[in-house]
């Protein structure tokens, strides 16, 4: 979803209508500002209670909920609300992501797990736009894209909600 949002977002914006590419790049600031918001807000949260699979789970869904009002929405304006929600969810999963990728893998094999963790959000990293954009070339808008990403954010916030559980349901990690 941070990808395909990433990448897309000046074109959904452009698809507003009516922007010069000069407007586009300076309303596609205000969700940036948001996920500066986001990534402070939530972080700090997650720092301050210690708790961290709440506040990855709740800011995905966030995100995902964003997603979906960007995909129901017909006024530019508020898709521009929806797009900053999303922003602000994508980015507050960031912060406490990490301190719960790191603080649920043995430190023996901490070093081989983040780089595990990065390299498939690398590949997520080229899957995500992709589909936003064969999902556009399909249906000649973002809304299926929009709903892509919007699952994934969902699946995302479960599975980082359960993650505990999951690893101690049998799932060893070992060297």
């Amino acid at each position: 979803g941070m990808y395909g949002f990433q990448l897309w977002l000046p074109k959904i914006i452009k698809g507003f209508g009516g922007l010069t590419d000069g407007e586009t790049a300076l309303v596609t600031v205000i969700p940036a500002l948001f996920q500066a918001l986001g990534m402070i807000v939530i972080a700090k949260n997650s720092q301050r209670t210690g708790e961290r699979r709440l506040h990855v789970a709740s800011s995905a869904i966030i995100a995902a909920v964003g997603f979906i009002l960007t995909g129901l929405i017909s006024n530019p304006w508020m898709a521009l609300v929806s797009l900053s929600i999303t922003a602000f969810g994508i980015w507050g999963t960031v912060g406490p992501f990490w301190s719960l990728a790191t603080g649920l893998l043995p430190p023996r094999v901490k070093a081989a797990g983040i780089g595990f963790v990065n390299s498939t959000g690398n590949l997520g990293g080229f899957v995500g736009p992709h589909v936003v954009g064969i999902m556009k070339q399909a249906t000649g808008g973002f809304h299926g894209g929009l709903y892509t990403m919007a699952a994934s954010l969902i699946l995302a916030g479960i599975l980082s909600f359960f993650s505990e559980k999951l690893l101690k349901k049998g799932t060893r990690i070992e060297t």
